[in-house]
């Protein structure tokens, strides 16, 4: 009879409310806090103003002033869900519209040839902060603000300060033309954003940029090339600021240095705000949809009191505090609640039974523990010999955090599936320190 041990249990955070009700509370606010908020907004709004808030032509302005925003805002989600950050998307966004306008007026390109030059730009600059962060080992924040900087530079270069005009009018008709009584941004924001849902939740490649944001060091274990996912990620971003600046500039009527650096502050607003709906602090497109109408709501609704210009950048400030703030809340509850509701489960010492992680029995409502705690690979008789050549251990076997359910590194590793050499080299892997610890 092998001996029986039980698996010390982590301390649960101070974080889990032992009250049922105050779990359930916090529970809702970290899925549901957004549309919570936007709902409150609406009513009081509506209210405020007499109904000229809730008027069809305002909602629908509501919408169309949102789509350029949305278009750019979930392009850095796809940054913010393989983990890295992109500072650069609004200083993109105005080049685009300068080149655009530049090529179209002063170049004499044709449009159609100046808008794919001009994507393929976006596209570049997206892969030159891609190398910079996974090639050049150079921190993110610090990549891409420092390209943002220099593509200011190039537009104040290439326009000289001044704005580009005399454009064609077929140009403006890009944003201005209606297509069943419908605004043409409204169109392209539906378009863009659901081949951007389709793209991350139904292709490889979306898989891939999940995969190596849940963990980098278990995507690679399973074979997953993670700075090509990055570099991925990146250039979806670069082409969707691209794609925004010309929509801007079209707007616009002309090509303006620093007509979109606005963008960046909410786009990052509204991709925290999204990060809080409907899931616990995880990016997705639908979540940065809603964060967007969260921020146009306010900025319309403050529009139409009247209110002075100063408050509604103390809005565009609070509400990225306040959503960044709901977002950490969300994630660090609901890894949190895993502790409270999951006992460590007992094991046999020599046993052949395969060992489980003390999380798996957390609900699956709360996506499977949410990547980021250790989680031990189930030894089912794949044998994994340590570099020292000795026998295999239980207790030192690499550990790695579990994965979407379409991609569980582990599960593959189990069945003696994605070997590569990367396996060998993080062979002794040391696992992320819990969320309690943190």
């Amino acid at each position: 009879m092998s001996d029986v041990t039980s698996a010390p249990a982590p301390s649960v955070p101070a974080l889990v409310p032992r009250s049922r009700g105050r779990r359930l509370a916090l529970l809702i606010v970290s899925k549901y806090g957004t549309l919570i908020a936007m709902a409150i907004m609406v009513v009081i709004f509506g209210i405020t103003t007499h109904g000229a808030f809730l008027s069809g032509n305002n909602l629908v302005n509501i919408v169309n002033q949102s789509a350029l925003t949305a278009i750019i805002a979930c392009g850095l989600t796809i940054v913010l869900v393989v983990g890295e950050f992109d500072l650069s998307v609004g200083y993109a966004a105005s080049l685009a519209g300068v080149l655009v306008t530049g090529f179209v007026a002063n170049q004499h390109l044709p449009l159609v040839l100046a808008i794919v030059l001009t994507i393929a730009i976006g596209g570049g600059i997206g892969g030159v902060n891609g190398l910079l962060v996974t090639k050049a080992r150079v921190n993110a924040v610090v990549a891409t603000l420092g390209v943002g900087t220099v593509l200011t530079g190039l537009a104040f270069g290439y326009t000289a300060g001044s704005p580009i005009i005399q454009l064609p009018k077929e140009f403006s008709y890009i944003t201005l033309a209606r297509f069943i009584g419908v605004q043409n941004p409204i169109w392209f924001m539906v378009i863009i954003l659901a081949i951007l849902w389709v793209v991350l939740n139904r292709t490889p490649l979306g898989q891939r940029i999940q995969a190596v944001g849940a963990n980098k060091h278990a995507a690679r274990l399973a074979g997953i090339r993670t700075d090509r996912a990055k570099i991925s990620a990146f250039v979806i971003a670069g082409i969707c600021a691209a794609i925004t600046g010309i929509l801007l500039a079209s707007l616009l009527g002309s090509g303006t240095v620093s007509a979109a650096d606005g963008y960046l502050m909410d786009s990052f607003a509204a991709v925290f705000l999204g990060s809080a709906t409907l899931r616990d602090g995880e990016f997705h497109i639908l979540g940065t949809l809603v964060g967007v109408l969260v921020v146009s709501v306010g900025f319309n609704g403050l529009s139409l009191l009247g209110t002075p210009t100063f408050w509604q950048y103390v809005f565009k400030g609070g509400i990225l505090i306040v959503a960044v703030a709901l977002s950490t809340v969300a994630r660090r509850y609901s890894r949190a609640y895993c502790y409270a509701v999951s006992p460590p489960r007992r094991r046999a010492i020599g046993s052949s039974r395969p060992t489980e992680h003390w999380l798996g029995a957390c609900p699956s409502w709360l996506n499977d523990c949410l990547p980021g705690f250790p989680m031990r690979i189930v030894d089912a008789g794949v044998p994994m010999s340590s570099s020292t050549g000795g026998g295999h251990d239980p207790d030192s076997s690499p550990r790695t955090p579990r994965l979407p359910p379409r991609l569980d590194v582990s599960a593959a590793l189990v069945r003696g599936q994605g070997q590569n050499p990367a396996i060998e080299r993080d062979r002794e892997l040391r696992p992320p320190a819990p969320c309690a610890a943190r």
